[in-house]
């Protein structure tokens, strides 16, 4: 009678390492299809912000402005019809889904968010366009070449204070809830904007481009809520900075871009000579 021949102990150890290493190919190709289909939710989403500004231009002869003088409305109150939303949707109390994005790590960060901030958003416009009621037509460096708006992080900057962090945390709401952390910097939806401590292009006419403010700086790629520049913008994804153009186009900025090209491709009107592409 013939005995069983056992597997060896080389055996069994070939065959799990055999097994992890195809399940880590498995479970690397489903992150891959799912970052994938991330990334294109938040162009999807890019565009139809980008759409819904480009629609009141149809509308009304002219871009929103950052604020109204005339009717009050803001960036947010002229896009919200376009968007399927009340004009008189309260976007300064209510976090608006559209302007969310699935990609912000900083809304589970900070589970709540400052009241009256109506900037609460994944998303920001470019305030050296939208700064007054201008037309398309004034952004003479190109419609393709100028960012019109951009992915960001809603709720952005370390806790400023660490004791009254703690002690918020562990606090009690009237409700009995605990009170979460909320030690984020409060900003409006805009970017490169000139009443706040933003990152500004500055043009240089030897070069004949813009250069950040702050030399080097360009965007932060993937960077935790807490360690998050408000000055900025942010990429959600490692793949690059999502963006619309004036155009209506939506493109991804490459991490590894120049500051000239990047802080270029923000300004309307200065005849710099850059491509995204």
């Amino acid at each position: 009678m013939r005995t069983r021949k056992a597997a060896t102990l080389i055996e069994v150890i070939v065959v799990i390492v055999t097994l992890a290493v195809l399940m880590g190919l498995v479970i690397g190709s489903v992150q891959k299809v799912r970052l994938a289909a991330s990334v294109m939710r938040l162009k999807n989403q890019t565009r139809q912000l980008s759409l819904a500004v480009l629609s009141v231009e149809s509308d009304h002869g002219r871009l929103p402005a950052h604020f109204n003088m005339t009717t009050g409305a803001s960036l947010v109150g002229f896009m919200l019809p376009k968007l399927d939303y009340p004009a008189n949707t309260p976007y300064a109390t209510v976090p608006i889904p559209a302007f969310m994005s699935k990609t912000d790590p900083s809304y589970n960060f900070y589970p709540t968010r400052i009241d009256g901030t109506p900037g609460d958003s994944s998303f920001a416009l470019n305030y050296l366009i939208f700064l007054l009621d201008n037309s398309s037509t004034q952004v003479t460096d190109g419609r393709s070449h100028t960012v019109m708006l951009s992915e960001r992080y809603a709720r952005c900057g370390p806790i400023a204070n660490i004791v009254l962090s703690v002690a918020a945390l562990f606090s009690k709401t009237p409700s009995g809830a605990i009170s979460p952390i909320t030690g984020y910097t409060a900003r409006p939806i805009t970017f490169a904007d000139l009443h706040f401590d933003d990152v500004l292009p500055v043009y240089d006419p030897s070069s004949r481009t813009s250069l950040p403010s702050t030399p080097g700086l360009t965007f932060q790629v993937a960077p935790r809520p807490d360690a998050c520049d408000p000055r900025i913008l942010q990429a959600s994804t490692r793949s690059g900075l999502v963006v619309a153009m004036m155009d209506g186009s939506v493109r991804t900025i490459s991490p590894s871009i120049s500051p000239a090209v990047y802080w270029s491709s923000l300004t309307p009107d200065r005849g710099e000579a850059v491509s995204l592409d």
